[in-house]
């Protein structure tokens, strides 16, 4: 687990977190708060080779049919295990492990994000984008076989800030392309960059 979730300007290996020279390779003590204390207790006080029970969310694949045919479909829901303290301990480690990289890895890109807008000179700019849900598009009056199936035309919006050093400018495009790969993306961006250009020059 990381030493300290905080502090990450003490790595100096912020991109490899297995390399940063503050790991801790053993697990720090768990925070005091009522569930982690019931849950540290529980496993305290409990043999190792003892049977316990837990909830756990998983993806179960579920078979159903339709017009004939046999279909397959994946879903979430939360199931219940057991099996030996011990167990548990370990399951409970390793998915502690994984969380504390991914909040450490947040906290840094959070941290060079602001700094990059917060140190802008006059030829650079931070564009942040990200697309929103897909919107269904709608007609002012419409015939009832209009709310089914596939007749409801759905619309893509794709939404972005663009940070210069003494302002910001918010943009968004609309499309009936329903794709979000990186292609959809430059096709997005193409027209907001030619803006910036003509905005901003000196970028």
């Amino acid at each position: 687990m990381i030493c300290d979730l905080y502090n990450v300007k003490q790595c100096t290996m912020l991109t490899i977190v297995d390399e940063c020279v503050f790991y801790v390779e053993k697990s720090p003590p768990l925070p005091v708060t009522s569930v982690t204390a019931l849950l540290v207790t529980e496993l305290t006080v409990t043999s190792g080779e003892s049977i316990t029970v837990w909830s756990e969310w998983g993806n179960e694949i579920e078979h159903y049919e339709k017009k004939g045919e046999t279909h397959a479909s994946k879903r979430m829901i939360k199931k219940c295990k057991n099996g030996t303290v011990q167990e548990l301990k370990d399951i409970f480690e390793q998915e502690m492990n994984v969380f504390a990289k991914h909040v450490f890895i947040i906290r840094h890109q959070f941290r060079m994000y602001r700094e990059l807008k917060t140190t802008l000179t006059s030829e650079e700019a931070v564009v942040h984008i990200d697309f929103s849900e897909n919107w269904v598009g709608k007609y002012s009056a419409e015939i009832q076989s209009m709310h089914f199936g596939a007749s409801q035309q759905q619309i893509t919006i794709h939404t972005g800030v663009a940070y210069f050093a003494d302002c910001h400018l918010s943009f968004a495009s609309i499309s009936p392309e329903l794709q979000h790969g990186p292609q959809a993306i430059w096709a997005h961006l193409e027209p907001v960059l030619k803006l910036l250009q003509q905005t901003e020059p000196t970028i």
